[in-house]
């Protein structure tokens, strides 16, 4: 039984399926990229404002330390110190 030669045609279509296949794959991989993006940029917020109600009532100097130390903390994890 000898294998039948595949057509133009045939291999067009096999291409295509294939590059279809990969697209939304690509697709599939940037939509949970941006989900999880999302989730760290709203949990970022929550902080923010968890912490701005923390400092409700300090001094000038005490909000700017504590806002100085929170920057360099937040540097430091995303340089991955």
């Amino acid at each position: 039984m000898s294998a039948r030669p595949i057509s133009d045609e045939e291999a067009v279509a096999r291409a295509d399926k294939e590059m279809e296949e990969r697209a939304n794959r690509a697709k599939e991989l940037l939509s949970n990229r941006f989900v999880g993006l999302k989730r760290h940029q709203e949990a970022k917020k929550g902080r923010k404002t968890q912490l701005e109600r923390q400092m409700v009532g300090l001094a000038e100097d005490k909000k700017t330390a504590t806002a100085s130390s929170l920057g360099a903390r937040r540097n430091a994890h995303s340089k991955g110190i």
